[in-house]
C-alpha cells in the first residue's frame, strides 16, 4: 500500500528531500520545450487532431523508456553530435571534394530540359515515400503517414520556402557563433541596426 507524503512529513525524514521533491515536482510538470515545435508540426503534417493528445504522451513515454532520458536531451545530444568538431572536419572536406574534385574546380552540369526536372522530381518523391520511417507508419497509420509525407515533400519544392527557411537558419547559426549580434538586431523587423 502506498501512502502520499506532504512536505512536513518530507522534512521530518531527510532535510535535504524537500529539494528534492520540488525538482522532481518542477521536472514533471514542465513542458518539453524542445520537443514541443516538433509536435506541432507533426501535428499540423500529419493532421493527427482529435488523438494527437494520446499519440504526443504515448510519444514522450516510449521515448523515455527506450532511450532513458528526455526527448529534448535526446534532441540536444543529436544537434551537438551533428555539430562536433569532427562533424564540422567532414562536412568540409565533402563540401572541397564536391566542389574541387581532384584539386580543380569542378564543372558545371549541363542544364536539364523541363521533362528531366519533372522526372527527377517524381523519383524522388517516389523515394521519399518509400524510404518513410516504421514508427512513423505504426504511430499514424499507413494512409496519414503517406498524405503527411507528400504534403512535406510538396512544401519543399517551393523555392520561396526554401530560399526563407534557409535565411531563417543562417540566422539562428549566425547567432549562435556571434552572439553580440543579438544585442544589434532591431526586435520589431529583425534588420540589423546601423550605429
Amino acid at each position: 500500500m502506498s501512502k502520499i507524503f506532504n512536505e512536513r512529513e518530507i522534512e521530518r525524514y531527510s532535510p535535504n528531500a524537500k529539494e528534492s521533491y520540488t525538482y522532481i515536482r518542477s521536472k514533471m510538470d514542465r513542458k518539453d520545450s524542445t520537443a514541443e515545435p516538433f509536435y506541432r508540426l507533426v501535428d499540423e503534417v500529419f493532421e493527427c487532431h482529435g488523438t494527437f493528445k494520446w499519440l504526443r504522451g504515448s510519444f514522450i513515454m516510449f521515448v523515455e523508456v527506450t532511450f532513458g532520458r528526455s526527448i529534448n536531451r535526446q534532441l540536444r545530444e543529436t544537434v551537438d553530435w551533428i555539430f562536433c568538431e569532427s562533424m564540422i572536419i567532414y562536412y568540409i572536406t565533402l563540401f572541397k571534394n564536391s566542389m574541387w574534385p581532384n584539386g580543380k574546380l569542378g564543372e558545371s552540369p549541363p542544364n536539364k530540359t523541363d521533362h528531366q526536372k519533372l522526372q527527377t522530381r517524381l523519383e524522388a518523391k517516389e523515394k521519399f515515400l518509400n524510404n518513410m520511417p516504421d514508427a512513423v507508419r505504426t504511430l499514424l497509420g499507413e494512409e496519414n503517414g503517406r498524405r503527411g509525407a507528400i504534403k512535406m515533400f510538396e512544401v519543399l519544392q517551393d523555392s520561396r520556402l526554401n530560399k526563407h527557411m534557409f535565411y531563417n537558419l543562417l540566422e539562428v547559426l549566425m547567432l549562435g557563433i556571434c552572439p553580440e549580434l543579438k544585442e544589434c538586431l532591431d526586435p520589431k523587423d529583425k534588420m540589423p541596426c546601423v550605429s
